[in-house]
């Protein structure tokens, strides 16, 4: 990635970056392949696409035997304040860039409704405003990373990148995502049965989280996001499908990254929109 550096694009006049991996090391239930995807991204943007060290913010939690500091720790806390450096002070033609490998969950709302969450590493911990989401646990519900980026003006150019389950944005694609939706049926993982080949450490592990039912006391009122800068959300599967971390070229990775990051590469770095870019669907789909 050194070796392929290009140039920095001249009709851009600011860039910010926020990539976050979540390996929840310190719970019952990691994932090994999270931080090897974050820190693939953070090489592609600071080496090929030359972002600056100021203009990438990285929060990972690392691992029992090198663990991150605090402040750059993906808790709901530091995420939420992080989206908010990601989003304040942006202008026209600003590149604003935002990463995410860890788990996808889907939150009860109502009978039978359901929206989803990103899972940051402290979810489990006692909940309480502004991060209490009604169900006990620390969430960043996607809405709100959908009103983060609606705060963005006309003129600037914003990529999201989901590698989890239930990883819809609400209101990007031609669809228009939801905010709340109705349970679909997950299909049977492509990735299943794959344990008997490989070596332990290696096993598959799909990047949703299920976790015990808590009742919302009081949903929270959801408020329509509409965008007016240019979004296009990449995201690793549909409501119904799963992803996964697999051994790929040797190591632990979000097969979804390892897909993106060969298309960037092949499209000389440069984000196109959905309908342009070899192996994507639509924007809030997978790569192919």
């Amino acid at each position: 990635m050194v070796q392929s550096a290009l140039p920095v694009p001249s009709d851009t006049k600011n860039r910010k970056a926020l990539i976050i991996g979540c390996s929840y090391y310190e719970s019952n239930n990691p994932l090994s392949g999270a931080f090897n995807d974050a820190w693939n991204v953070l090489s592609l943007l600071r080496h090929t696409l030359q972002f600056s060290e100021s203009q990438v913010r990285f929060l990972v939690d690392g691992s029992r035997r090198c663990p991150m500091p605090q402040p750059r720790r993906p808790t709901a806390a530091v995420i939420t304040e992080s989206l908010q450096w990601l989003t304040q002070d942006a202008q026209s033609g600003d590149a604003i860039f935002l990463y995410f490998a860890g788990y996808g969950l889907l939150l009860p709302h109502g009978v039978g409704t359901f929206e989803s969450c990103l899972v940051p590493i402290d979810y489990a911990a006692m909940a309480s405003p502004p991060h209490d989401t009604g169900s006990g646990y620390r969430l960043i519900p996607l809405m709100d990373v959908s009103l983060a980026l609606s705060k963005l003006p006309a003129g600037c150019q914003a990529t999201v990148v989901l590698d989890c389950c239930h990883s819809s944005l609400p209101g990007v694609g031609s669809a228009s995502q939801p905010a709340i939706f109705h349970w679909a049926q997950m299909q049977p993982p492509a990735f299943a049965g794959l344990e008997e080949d490989l070596p332990e450490g290696f096993y598959p592990k799909a990047r949703r989280l299920v976790l015990p039912s808590v009742p919302i006391q009081t949903p929270r009122s959801m408020q329509a996001a509409t965008f007016n800068c240019s979004l296009t959300c990449f995201s690793a599967c549909q409501q119904a499908q799963w992803c996964a971390e697999l051994p790929i070229e040797g190591v632990m990775q979000g097969a979804f990254t390892w897909a993106w990051v060969k298309a960037m590469v092949a499209n000389g770095g440069v984000i196109k929109s959905p309908t342009q870019m070899k192996g994507s669907v639509e924007a809030n789909s997978m790569l192919e």
